[in-house]
């Protein structure tokens, strides 16, 4: 395992410069465009959930398949139909009461064992407040710590720009695979950052903090933060399949979608995380310090 990560290592330290930095830069742009189509069709840079725009949801047993369900129900505001072991969770826009009151009464002839769940849009708009401050929040306060530990301009710009980027990406992707964006997923990216900023502060200290030889520093960093990604890339892609194929083998196992959209956006944003750490942050890095020493000005003082 070990040379395998000292394989993998050496393909990132050996990359030529601008072909490390311009593949996660490409990457970024097409990552933007498809956040900016999806705003432009629907109003919303990614699709929110009913925790975010409100809504009913009714969960409960019946005989009938998905595609009868979304024939039932086909002149109400139908948003998602899933299952969930022998339960199906339905998804509707915020109705008038009248219009509530003929949709319940469907419910309780076709359904049983009926959980009802409601959240008004008045709510949800204040959702949609609290998770943008809870984000922007998330992204200063970490911005600031890694500028207090480096005091250095450039490298921790560098290290604040691969964090966004493995947001951004992972957002594109999420409209991409139509994950919507809801409480739980919300949790997911707020993790995301913490993860980009542990690998990406690790890098940096390694290479303006420990002696040795530029190539060298950033190979260990990289053997170590990978073996940590990797690690829990491993739970995660477990936890995936558990929550969402286990229910195919072992029946009476519910499937949990919660769980399925968490880990699927913490692998999407642990693979962005590995390209832009070890590709873009590293690449900038060897720009910086290379250019420094070539000056005789490295070790003596950053911008």
């Amino acid at each position: 395992m070990d040379k395998f990560y000292d394989r993998v290592s050496d393909i990132f330290v050996n990359m030529d410069e601008k072909k490390s930095v311009g593949i996660p830069v490409i990457i970024l742009i097409l990552a933007i465009v498809v956040i900016l189509s999806a705003y432009l069709l629907t109003g919303y840079p990614i699709k929110l959930g009913m925790d975010f725009v409100g809504g009913v949801q009714y969960t409960g047993n019946t005989e009938l398949s998905e595609l009868q369900i979304r024939e039932l129900f086909s002149d109400y505001p139908l948003q998602d139909v899933r299952s969930s072991g022998d339960r199906y969770i339905i998804l509707f826009e915020f109705v008038d009461k009248e219009t509530s009151d003929g949709l319940k009464r469907l419910i309780q002839q076709n359904f049983t064992n009926v959980e009802e769940k409601t959240i008004a849009p008045a709510y949800s708009k204040s959702l949609q407040q609290t998770a943008l401050k809870a984000l922007a929040i998330s992204f200063l306060g970490v911005a600031l710590v890694i500028f207090l530990l480096f005091k250095k301009i450039i490298p921790s710009i560098t290290v604040i720009a691969a964090i966004f980027s493995d947001i951004v990406i992972t957002i594109a992707f999420m409209n991409i695979l139509n994950i919507e964006l809801t409480m739980g997923t919300l949790a997911a990216i707020l993790m995301l950052i913490g993860y980009s900023a542990d690998s990406n502060v690790l890098l940096n200290d390694r290479v303006f903090k420990r002696s040795g030889e530029l190539n060298e520093k950033i190979k260990e960093a990289c053997g170590i933060g990978l073996t940590m990604t990797t690690t829990t890339l491993g739970a995660l892609v477990v936890m995936y399949i558990v929550a969402t194929y286990l229910n195919y083998i072992v029946p009476i196992v519910p499937t949990i979608p919660l769980l399925t959209q968490i880990s699927s956006v913490l692998i999407i944003g642990l693979l962005a995380d590995i390209m832009n750490t070890w590709m873009f942050n590293a690449g900038v890095l060897k720009t910086y310090v290379g250019s420094f020493t070539r000056s005789r000005k490295f070790g003596r003082r950053f911008l």
